[in-house]
């Protein structure tokens, strides 16, 4: 029941249930495996002799292994099935006793010669941030969900291709005629397309992280009246498409009990959600914009726009036109594209017919979660209650 959750980004949602998974179990296979790199690839390719290297990674990681276990009570070749703070120190303090432990060598770095010692100790100072980056990485993902997050998007990505391409004639020629002009004007090619790859970067995440924030706000989701649930049927209705169809036993009326923590993810993910339809519409601006790009623009016109010799892709010509595809033109297409997403995301939010015919599903995905939520408690007291009597 608990991977209902997981696969919405909403671990939070299991809190105080019996369906409820720690992030230190969820955790311990991707440190387990990424340790296991770390010690049998890495480790070796910074010693001197990665042979010798290898067996001394081999008996400590043998070492390490049944000592934890022990430690813990378990069998001495048990899994690893969660990873406590002993767990964290050894995925970070072993490595680097196998370094420190491994042979190294004398090198010569264009005149600055490093001793066997030094480099042994740099070496150790290299893992050690490295582990230490990596656990934080993996242990806040885990947190966070952002893996649940992206596999619950990738769906909804899908689902909104085949629901919104009814909705995209009659919404990107509103689009369009916002930002159609902005494409022939020299100050577009001058600045966006002649950025590099850091800034563009730069500015087309801004524009996401800008419509999340703003699709996020307490304005545009009304988190109290979809966790309030007045009669069996609306839990009834709300559970038919989640972990516990049929036979409800939460009493109504109900209210969700939500820490601030669960009512950030309920955001983040309905949020990420609607992001995800104006996504879609950004993605059908990019590509109009490509295509017309291609067949009205070639690299004279460029040029004349942008000041500077364009970078060129491909270019093929027919008996009546040059053509040519450019860096500039994707650049500037997707800057267009980019705003016309965020241009989505403000303006709908606040304007209902402009979100006729699109599907979004952040209020069910919210409302199904929250009565997910309450059926989880309900059944967690009910056992309880069972195993006391």
């Amino acid at each position: 029941m608990g991977r209902w959750f997981l696969r919405r980004g909403l671990g939070a949602m299991v809190a105080d249930t019996a369906y409820h998974s720690t992030a230190t179990v969820r955790a311990a296979p991707a440190l387990v495996l990424l340790f296991l790199v770390v010690m049998f690839w890495v480790v070796p390719s910074l010693t001197a002799t990665p042979a010798v290297s290898v067996a001394i990674v081999l008996v400590v990681v043998l070492l390490t292994w049944v000592g934890g276990n022990l430690g813990r009570g378990r069998r001495p070749f048990a899994a690893i099935e969660r990873v406590g703070w002993p767990e964290r120190v050894a995925f970070v303090v072993v490595p680097v006793l196998a370094v420190l432990l491994s042979p190294h060598e004398t090198e010569v770095f264009e005149g600055f010669v490093a001793t066997a010692t030094e480099n042994r100790l740099l070496n150790a100072s290299g893992i050690a941030m490295i582990q230490i980056l990596v656990l934080a990485v993996v242990v806040f993902v885990v947190n966070t969900g952002m893996v649940s997050v992206a596999t619950y998007l990738s769906r909804e990505v899908t689902r909104s291709f085949l629901a919104t391409s009814a909705a995209l004639a009659r919404t990107l020629p509103l689009l369009l005629g916002v930002v159609f002009f902005f494409f022939f004007t020299a100050e577009m090619w001058q600045s966006i397309g002649r950025l590099d790859s850091l800034a563009y970067t730069g500015v087309i995440v801004g524009f996401v992280v800008m419509s999340l924030l703003f699709l996020s706000s307490r304005d545009h989701l009304d988190v109290a009246a979809l966790s309030t649930f007045a009669t069996r049927d609306e839990i009834d209705a709300a559970l038919e498409h989640g972990p516990f169809r049929g036979g409800a036993c939460t009493p109504t009326p109900a209210r969700c009990p939500l820490d601030p923590v669960q009512e950030r993810s309920l955001r983040l993910v309905a949020a990420m959600s609607r992001l995800v339809v104006a996504g879609v519409i950004a993605l059908a601006v990019l590509a109009f914009f490509l295509v017309f790009a291609i067949a009205t623009t070639n690299v004279e016109a460029i040029k004349t726009w942008s000041q500077a010799d364009p970078d060129v892709i491909a270019r093929w010509s027919t008996s009546r036109h040059a053509y040519a595809f450019t860096w500039e033109q994707v650049r500037v297409s997707g800057f267009l594209a980019a705003f016309s997403g965020f241009y989505y995301a403000v303006v709908s939010a606040t304007d209902p017919s402009l979100r006729e015919g699109v599907q979004d599903t952040a209020e069910d995905t919210v409302r199904e979660a929250c009565a997910a939520r309450l059926e989880a408690l309900a059944r967690t007291r009910a056992a309880s209650a069972g195993s006391v009597t």
